[in-house]
């Protein structure tokens, strides 16, 4: 978080506090947020699950046909 107006802040959680009566006189909650860099890693451990996997069947064909034909 950069910035933000809330009331109070309890570690990660943001708190804004209004009463009943303050609601539509132009209170407002603002916040802004930083940007965070992408987490690739489980992009790149499921690729090459599927690779490996890919990999695997297309060896057992080979093993069954290679059987099969002997």
């Amino acid at each position: 978080m950069i910035t933000h107006n809330a009331y109070r802040q309890e570690g990660d959680e943001y708190i804004w506090e209004f009463r009943y009566d303050e609601i539509g006189d132009g209170k407002y909650i603002e916040a802004t947020f930083a940007p965070q860099p992408p987490n690739y890693l489980p992009i790149y451990i499921a690729v090459g699950a599927v690779l490996v996997a890919v990999g695997g069947f297309i060896l057992i064909k080979k093993r069954k046909k290679k059987s099969v034909a002997s």
